[in-house]
């Protein structure tokens, strides 16, 4: 039963439902967020990168051909519970020019030290027409 809690718990947090009303202060935040995801998750198709994917919680959202979550390697940090594909140095993102159709990024460019460089790294390996999906968090 514990164990039902818990789940019902994550999930609130990741798409709250009524109940999150009571226990989420960031229920109608959390609720926005993933109505625009919804929107706009059809523009996500083919190769796409999640960068800073964290623990992939959005990932339900999207129906693409190949989903490859990213985060930075951070000392300190335990990222034993997330399921991250691929770590990389925080400067050079490792990959080739124009690798993926598309690029999702959820409430991870405030947590950016080098945003410039980033966002560079970011065009470099989406491919021309292809379609960057962020967020920010309040905006």
């Amino acid at each position: 039963m514990r164990i039902n809690i818990l789940k019902k718990l994550k999930k609130e947090a990741l798409d709250p439902g009524i109940l999150s009303i009571f226990l989420n202060p960031y229920y109608f935040v959390k609720k926005g967020l993933i109505k625009g995801l919804r929107k706009n998750s059809r523009y996500l198709s083919g190769k796409v990168l999640d960068f800073g994917c964290g623990n992939r919680s959005y990932e339900h959202l999207f129906n693409p051909k190949i989903f490859i979550g990213i985060e930075i390697y951070q000392r300190g940090h335990d990222h034993s519970k997330e399921r991250i594909d691929l770590y990389y140095d925080g400067i050079t993102i490792p990959f080739k020019n124009n690798s993926f159709d598309s690029i999702l990024s959820i409430e991870v460019f405030e947590h950016v030290f080098n945003l410039a460089d980033i966002v560079k790294e970011l065009n470099r390996i989406l491919k021309p027409d292809g379609y960057l999906l962020l967020t920010l968090p309040f905006v």
